[in-house]
């Protein structure tokens, strides 16, 4: 276990967004992926970009000097990625800067990313590399994949055990979406101790009942060993009464 660092922002829309160019056969494509980090299934998402050509020289585009990347007819939801969606953008670009600018859900709701509001934090984090931690993350992940540590609530917000910090008014993580009750029930350190010695009892049961089923086996084999061996000898001292017999009969 280690404490970390972490930074997120508050107002943000969507988590993880990367992005690339790739100049190929005369086309400038650019390569995005992100996560919906809003509680809506999305069908648009949109970003400003502003776009940098050969020289780092800022290309200006009707005046402005941003252009719009829409991502439209999508079924994006909670917690979901799009990888490497792939936009056709002019070949004069070499270098891009993105921005969230707004996002549409289902209901036609267009929710327009305001400015951000960055919060840093510490927490505990558990490592798969630890054996310690080890047994600690095979409790936690089976309740959520991308669990890192214990739940905890801050005056910041709540830090799911994905390590994620959520406002305090949130019920649902905008990272993983598990259910801040849930969370705290399944996922607590009280919580995953009792399923730890749960474990280790079941599994110590386990190797006794082996042991016992190994140590009767054991002792029938020993057991069908023995009349066996007495059985030969028994066999061997009938031929040499019978051959003693014939020869002195």
């Amino acid at each position: 276990m280690k404490n970390v660092e972490r930074k997120i922002d508050f107002h943000t829309l969507i988590e993880n967004l990367s992005y690339e160019l790739k100049l190929e056969k005369g086309k400038n494509d650019l390569l995005l992926t992100f996560q919906n980090a809003t509680f809506e299934t999305l069908t648009e998402v949109a970003f400003e970009a502003r776009g940098y050509d050969y020289f780092g020289e800022l290309i200006s585009t009707e005046s402005k000097e941003y252009f719009l990347i829409q991502l439209k007819n999508l079924n994006l939801k909670p917690g979901q990625c799009v990888v490497n969606y792939k936009i056709q953008v002019s070949k004069s670009i070499r270098q891009l800067d993105l921005k969230q600018s707004y996002v549409i859900d289902m209901t036609g709701q267009k929710e327009i990313y305001k400015e951000s509001e960055y919060q840093i934090y510490y927490y505990d984090k558990f490592f798969p590399d630890s054996y310690k931690d080890k047994k600690v993350l095979d409790v936690l992940k089976k309740f959520n994949p991308s669990a890192t540590c214990y739940p905890l609530e801050t005056q910041a917000g709540w830090i799911c055990c994905c390590g994620y910090l959520n406002k305090t008014e949130n019920k649902r993580c905008k990272y993983c979406q598990k259910i801040k009750d849930e969370v705290f029930l399944e996922c607590s350190q009280k919580s995953v101790e009792e399923k730890i010695a749960a474990e280790e009892k079941e599994f110590n049961q386990r190797m006794e009942k082996r042991m016992l089923e190994r140590d009767r086996r054991e002792t029938k084999e020993l057991i069908l060993f023995i009349i066996r061996f007495i059985t030969v000898i028994i066999l061997i001292i009938l031929i040499f009464a019978i051959i003693i017999h014939f020869r002195t009969g």
